[in-house]
């Protein structure tokens, strides 16, 4: 994200994940006590909005340095940071990149990763400990895989169908979000049934009622790490993968606007994954090894942040 030059930065990881809880609660402050026309005033009224205020000029205060080194390097083509593609887009826009800005930047990048990376991670190591069962045959997966690839690239990635399906699985019963694809109505429609929506109106969609639907997956309740699977084989191996977006799989957005890095998500939690289940044995601590219950707040529905989750490393 910000190259080898903050990326273990100590004060730079704080503010990084500091940012992204205090922001989230900035919002919801927000929203809830100040009215559209007054929200200007969040940021002289409202701690945690001056807390974002703070962490953003402090993080501007880091990245200067840098930005100013990469704008002077001729060689600066040679990274690969959202530091460098950040600057290369402002200047092919002909517009200039402030500290300021490079941090906001930076921190919204920060924001849709992490929380809902680690999320999802937490959710799908929970259903692993929740339904062992499918554990040796992902672990069998992993090394053959690699066995055959002898790296992990984005193709090899792409082979692990039964992990990827696993974890689409626990997407689908556990999904982070009750309401998705929310839209504006920029000019009035009507639908063929007559349904009218007035301009300006927001929508979204029910996604988790989808997912739990079993006019759209039979038997929706119940857990089923081979689901899409079994979609792959014999339905069409190019689709129901992990990121893939559809009319009855819509937890990614959909459309044009369905969320771009989701891609990047997947193999990261696959990489994580690959680790955990090679290199790790693990199980919640306490007998009942059953999935802690969700904890649900406004239309979010998150895994439970309090539960222990025990880990061995596994003898080489």
């Amino acid at each position: 994200m910000v190259g080898p030059e903050l990326c273990r930065n100590d004060e730079w990881l704080g503010l990084a994940l500091s940012y992204t809880e205090v922001s989230m609660k900035a919002i919801r402050g927000v929203r809830a006590r100040f009215p559209p026309a007054l929200r200007f005033l969040a940021q002289y009224l409202d701690s945690n909005t001056r807390a974002v205020l703070r962490l953003r000029r402090r993080a501007a205060e880091m990245l200067s340095p840098y930005l100013e080194t990469r704008r002077s390097d001729s060689d600066r083509g040679q990274s690969e940071d959202a530091l460098q593609w950040l600057l290369d887009t402002y200047e092919s826009r002909k517009k200039t990149l402030s500290p300021d800005q490079l941090a906001q930047d930076e921190f919204i990048l920060n924001v849709a990763s992490i929380s809902s990376s680690a999320a999802v991670a937490l959710s799908i190591i929970y259903d692993m400990i929740d339904h062992p069962d499918t554990l040796q045959e992902i672990r069998d997966e992993i090394s053959r895989v690699h066995k055959e690839h002898h790296a992990w690239t984005r193709a090899s990635l792409n082979s692990l169908l039964l992990l990827d399906s696993f974890m689409k699985e626990s997407l689908r019963v556990h999904t982070l979000q009750q309401l998705t694809v929310q839209r504006t109505a920029m000019v009035p429609w009507t639908f063929k049934d007559g349904f009218q929506l007035p301009a300006g109106t927001n929508i979204s969609f029910a996604s988790q009622q989808v997912n739990l639907d079993d006019d759209v997956y039979p038997d929706a309740q119940t857990f089923d790490a081979k689901r899409f699977l079994r979609k792959r084989e014999n339905i069409d191996p190019n689709k129901f993968h992990f990121a893939s977006v559809s009319d009855d799989f819509i937890i990614f957005g959909a459309g044009f606007h369905a969320c771009p890095g989701r891609f990047l998500a997947q193999d990261i939690l696959k990489l994580m994954l690959i680790q955990l289940l090679t290199r790790y044995d693990f199980k919640l601590a306490g007998e009942s090894q059953h999935r802690p219950r969700d904890t649900a707040y406004n239309f979010s529905v998150m895994p439970n942040m309090g539960a222990q989750v025990l880990m061995k490393e596994k003898p080489l």
